[in-house]
């Protein structure tokens, strides 16, 4: 008999830890950076711009409505890039990805991926399923935000739906970022 309970114990247990598990596995993990030296409040207008792609269309052109409206909902005027205040880069991926993004300095414009002048050369990693959105300031083309959401990408997009939303809401709630007024 004392033999049974410690079996039924042990698959117990096994199925605790793998309930523990699946969970911890699901939770969204939310990180972000900033510029301190910033003044936020000087956004008012941005455009948004697709990065990076997780190579589902569907999902990634998801991502980036949920990124306009999380914007609009906090009171941003989505706009042109001529016109923009800030301009916001929205990435995603479902793998693991290591990319480079090379911006021009003293270029007029943007300057994406071309020009004469020095490239500076931004290295991005990205983790299996995370969305990345990154802010730069439109006049001096410096980032001066960086958030990311971790664990919101599967190979389940009914699910995803859900929890991309939920991610990029809880995402944008950290932008701008609250600084202390001195």
């Amino acid at each position: 008999m004392p033999l049974e309970v410690n079996v039924k114990t042990r698959y117990l247990w096994i199925i605790l830890v793998a309930f523990i598990a699946s969970a911890c596995a699901g939770t969204i993990a939310i990180k972000t950076d900033y510029d301190t030296s910033t003044s936020f409040s000087k956004y008012h207008t941005i455009a948004v711009k697709q990065g990076n792609f997780s190579g589902n269309p569907v999902m990634d052109q998801r991502i980036f409505n949920n990124v306009v409206e999380a914007l609009q909902a906090k009171g941003y005027r989505i706009v042109p890039e001529d016109l923009a205040d800030a301009i916001a880069v929205v990435n995603a991926a479902t793998r693991e990805k290591h990319t480079y993004e090379v911006f021009y300095d003293s270029w007029p414009g943007w300057g994406w991926r071309y020009g004469w002048a020095r490239p500076v050369v931004q290295e991005y990693d990205f983790t299996v399923g995370t969305v990345v959105v990154d802010v730069f300031d439109a006049a001096t083309k410096r980032a001066v935000w960086h958030g990311w959401a971790e664990n919101i990408l599967s190979e389940d997009p009914e699910r995803d739906a859900k929890k991309i939303q939920q991610a990029v809401t809880k995402l944008l709630d950290r932008f701008p970022p609250q600084t202390k007024q001195t």
